[in-house]
């Protein structure tokens, strides 16, 4: 088992207070090719969009899974998975030296697959909510697959610092932890709309 500083670490990485902001970064830093970017916004917008809207679906209706321990889709892993494979997929299809493509996507898969074993190992969530959460956060990688492969040098130059970037976070976290979530606005709103509706169980 891991570390419990590493597991916490890893989870924090996929947080909305490093996601949110990281994706600003990403998006600035493809400045130089004004329809990459707007085709990251969208492609990640979308994943973390649909992560709400199954939050707010399970939250109150997972229980009637059967043969799942589903209370809600795991976040963490949904931004994960879109921002960081989105980012290798970028990286991946860009000019930049086979090594270093094949590098970064390495890093960016073992960030994700740090990020899912933490929520687990934290108990956070089951590995059913991790993998759910994952699939949904596909979505941005998948719809990156579909950007041109004639893109601009410039931001791919940019973007290989994001792995530094994130260790920088990182260290800031743990001598600074800041630590964000809507779950509980989410899981308070998700309860009141099942009641409102008598849906799923609730306002019976």
């Amino acid at each position: 088992m891991l570390p419990y500083a590493l597991l916490v670490m890893a989870s924090d990485i996929a947080g909305a207070a490093f996601i949110l902001p990281l994706i600003v970064l990403a998006a600035a830093g493809m400045s130089g090719a004004p329809s990459l970017a707007r085709a990251w916004l969208l492609a990640v917008g979308s994943a973390l969009g649909a992560t709400l809207l199954a939050k707010l679906v399970v939250i109150p209706c997972g229980h009637l899974v059967p043969g799942l321990t589903l209370r809600s889709p795991s976040g963490h892993a949904a931004g994960a998975t879109a921002v960081y494979l989105g980012l290798a997929v970028l990286v991946w299809r860009s000019r930049a030296m086979l090594a270093l493509r094949a590098l970064f996507v390495a890093l960016m898969a073992g960030l994700c697959a740090l990020v899912f074993v933490s929520r687990v190992a934290l108990r956070a969530h089951t590995i059913e909510e991790v993998v759910l959460g994952a699939a949904i956060g596909a979505i941005a990688p998948l719809v990156l697959l579909r950007v041109p492969r004639s893109m601009p040098e410039r931001p791919w130059r940019w973007l290989v610092l994001v792995p530094a970037i994130l260790l920088l976070l990182a260290a800031s976290e743990l001598a600074y932890p800041v630590r964000y979530s809507p779950e509980g606005i989410l899981t308070r709103f998700a309860k009141q709309w099942a009641t409102d509706l008598g849906a799923c169980g609730f306002g019976g």
